[in-house]
């Protein structure tokens, strides 16, 4: 099997993720997944003998019930026998769901040895070809890629296209540049809008602040044209003083005070 062909697949009802390797499937599944302690109905279905039912219960009591109101079994020492039998352990240890073999496989190995034990063995049957869409589940009689992902109703297969599709590259297009010229439009009518509402709120509001702001613009005018002009005559006085001081001859007439 080819690394990039990603043939290995989470078996998890609701996860759709594929891996490369062996080890990468395998510490997804024991880092995010656990599972959880079940008993699953061996019971051909009256309505359909070829299948099984896929009924599944998380206690061995409910199991029992479901036996006594549904497949009308009296006995009590089937009971305990069947439920035996029906038993999923938790975390893959002594008996396991196969959901490429659609059975219970009864593994003689426990703790770390039976963890292992039944990725081997999913794992044969991803090396001959079979993938985690194929997988049926649990409480299904049907593949996962033939049911609708519960909360998005999307298919599986559209799940995993969308896994295996390579990142998407964003490239900017028509449509996002109208989708932004339609965002500025919305803003500067919204801020009209607003505009208009103040208006009609303080209808002498607009007029005073118009009068007040051209007040201190021509205030503001004014000043800077008298500081012009004050500067003007204090630059035109520097500039005059030199000139004198080189025409004039007699330093008593620039400072009589001097001897």
């Amino acid at each position: 099997m080819k690394r990039h062909d990603r043939p290995y697949g989470c078996t998890h009802p609701h996860c759709w993720k594929s891996f490369g390797s062996k080890n990468d499937w395998k510490r997804h599944e024991n880092t995010q997944h656990f599972l959880e302690e079940t008993w699953r109905c061996q019971r051909l279905l009256p309505e359909q003998p070829d299948l099984k039912c896929p009924s599944t219960f998380k206690t061995k009591d409910e199991f029992c019930q479901h036996l006594r109101q549904h497949h009308d079994t009296t006995d009590l020492a089937r009971f305990d026998e069947e439920a035996k039998e029906c038993h999923i352990h938790s975390n893959g240890q002594s008996h396991i769901w196969c959901g490429f073999c659609v059975k219970i496989i009864h593994l003689h190995q426990t703790g770390i040895q039976g963890v292992d034990a039944r990725f081997d063995h999913i794992a044969e049957h991803f090396r001959k070809g079979e993938r985690h869409t194929e997988w049926i589940p649990v409480d299904s009689n049907v593949p996962r890629v033939q049911q609708t992902e519960g909360g998005s109703k999307k298919r599986p297969s559209e799940v995993v296209k969308i896994v295996d599709s390579p990142r998407p590259v964003w490239r900017e297009t028509e449509t996002a540049i109208q989708l932004e010229e339609t965002s500025l439009q919305a803003d500067q009518d919204l801020t009209s809008s607003v505009g208009s509402l103040d208006s009609l709120l303080s209808p002498g509001k607009d007029s005073t602040t118009k009068a007040a702001t051209s007040a201190k613009r021509r205030k503001r005018k004014r000043s800077r044209e008298e500081y012009g002009l004050q500067r003007s005559e204090f630059e035109g006085d520097l500039g005059r003083l030199p000139i004198q001081c080189v025409r004039s001859s007699n330093l008593h007439e620039m400072f009589p005070f001097t001897t």
